[in-house]
């Protein structure tokens, strides 16, 4: 509408009368309707405006750089965003979902998002709402079909809470999704107890679980999911209460098992072991459960040596100088990796007691490569028993007392390498050193510096010589705090000798 089709006022003075008045009101009234139309005019073209604002706005997103991207880069940009959001925000979560807050940004993050967190994380323990059956509905329908993480914690059993059992119902309906599961409380297990439908896991690859089972239910439920998870790779289990993992597991449920971390409480757990139970075992953790004031259950066994074909035994939490009267029960002779560590809360009063494991070495002659003894005073004539019988080992790491450091047969002082003997060194495969002196004073600093650096420097004429191979790295912990490398030690012993 041009200015053109606006009509002029003209203001008739001259001849005033009724009818002159009802001109004006008719064009008064004429002037409000087009008034009106021209504001109905500017809404719409507000509308299409915004309309076309808003289309201009999505055009360009979609040529936007981020657009250009693979979406399986975006997916791992949100993993990482979702696992520091879950490390920051560990709490009470009914159904914790961090990539809540990255599906409210477009229809493209909606579907990309849930698939960063293959994790489904429910605390029973907490109220479940509307909302968080809402989320998990969400979540396992974008995830439809692929392998899950799956993480339920519930200690306490409440029957008549219907949004709880509705949500552990939906995850243990996609069962066959699980590769991974945790099953924390024994809450969990009173709630399998009423759910007739068997689990489908034979894409289980990796199981934990961790609860008091105070009835034959409770167990039976957790015997019937180790029956069915035919591929089981990786199992953690403690039944908290002193129950051997023998007592639940079904004959040969656990054949499958390459990676097995238990607490121990009696011998029938170390039976679990065996070759003949777990026919591929390669990995074996085991966690000292028992009181230091009961006996330990394995010193006055009966001799009866069980054959397990593992290469990797983790050894946790000793408190007594007796713990490895174990080994006088196992022979292993594919043993390459030995770590035994004490626990931090309990000081062992005397050196820990290496003579059964001397033992097993003997019997079994295992090509043992890597030795840690962490948390523990190892007796030091013992310790030089095993390095004696273990030439193949490469990697050493060792905690001592500043007193073992100093007397006459510790192993340090035997590493030497002497250019004269045609006798073959102690530990000639030796490339990775690490000693850690407790309880460090310095009393007699200059001299353990002195019979290390004449060590050192033996073995890199050795290696020059071909004896032994190089020791690449070396590293010497005085207390809590101070570190040496090999450098620092010869550093440090030219200023004290200045």
């Amino acid at each position: 509408m041009s200015n053109d089709d606006i009509p002029t006022f003209v203001d008739e003075d001259f001849d005033l009368n009724t009818r002159q008045l009802q001109s004006l009101q008719q064009q008064i009234n004429s002037y409000d309707e087009q008034l009106r139309t021209l504001e109905n005019r500017e809404h719409v073209l507000e509308e299409q405006r915004n309309l076309a604002a808003a289309s201009l706005e999505r055009k360009r997103s979609l040529l936007g750089n981020i657009r250009k991207m693979p979406v399986e880069l975006l997916e791992k940009i949100f993993a990482l965003y979702c696992h520091d959001k879950h490390e920051a925000d560990r709490g009470n979560h009914g159904v914790y979902a961090p990539f809540t807050a990255l599906s409210h940004t477009c229809s493209l993050w909606r579907q990309v998002a849930p698939h960063a967190w293959l994790t489904i994380m429910l605390d029973l323990d907490v109220e479940i709402t509307s909302a968080h059956v809402h989320i998990l509905t969400h979540h396992l329908s974008v995830v439809k079909k692929m392998p899950l993480t799956v993480d339920v914690r519930c200690f306490d059993y409440h029957k008549d809470r219907q949004n709880a059992r509705l949500v552990f119902e939906m995850v243990l309906g996609c069962s066959a999704q699980w590769r991974s599961a945790q099953l924390i409380g024994s809450g969990c297990f009173s709630w399998l107890n009423e759910r007739e439908r068997r689990l489908s896991l034979g894409r289980l690859d990796s199981l934990t679980f961790q609860a008091w089972l105070p009835g034959v239910q409770e167990c039976r439920e957790l015997s019937v999911i180790l029956k069915y998870a035919t591929n089981l790779r990786q199992l953690e289990a403690d039944t908290c209460d002193g129950v051997a993992l023998a007592e639940i597991c079904p004959p040969r449920t656990v054949s499958t098992v390459t990676v097995l971390k238990i607490p121990l409480y009696q011998l029938l757990d170390l039976e679990m072991v065996s070759s003949s139970s777990c026919l591929n075992l390669q990995r074996l953790h085991l966690d000292f459960q028992w009181e230091p004031s009961f006996p330990n259950p394995f010193t006055d066994q009966p001799i009866n040596c069980l054959q397990s074909g593992l290469s990797h035994l983790h050894l946790h939490t000793l408190m007594e100088p007796d713990d490895l009267d174990l080994f006088k029960h196992l022979q292993l002779p594919r043993l390459e990796t030995l770590d035994v560590k004490g626990n931090t809360d309990v000081d062992l009063k005397e050196p820990l007691k290496l003579a059964p494991l001397v033992s097993m070495l003997s019997r079994s002659n295992p090509p043992l490569q890597r030795l840690s003894l962490k948390d523990v005073r190892p007796h030091q004539g013992e310790l030089l028993q095993i390095l004696r019988r273990s030439s193949s080992i490469t990697h050493l790491d060792v905690d001592m007392s500043e007193d073992d450091a100093m007397s006459d047969d510790c192993f340090l002082r035997l590493l030497l390498v002497d250019p004269k003997s045609i006798t073959r060194p102690l530990l000639p495969s030796l490339s990775t050193l690490e000693v850690s002196l407790l309880r460090y004073f310095g009393y007699g600093q200059f001299t353990l510096l002195k019979a290390i650096a004449n060590m050192l420097e033996s073995r890199l004429t050795g290696f020059k010589a071909g004896r032994v191979v190089s020791l690449s790295f070396f590293s010497l912990k005085l207390g809590h705090e101070e570190v040496l490398s090999a450098p620092d030690v010869l550093e440090r012993l030219a200023a004290m000798a200045d």
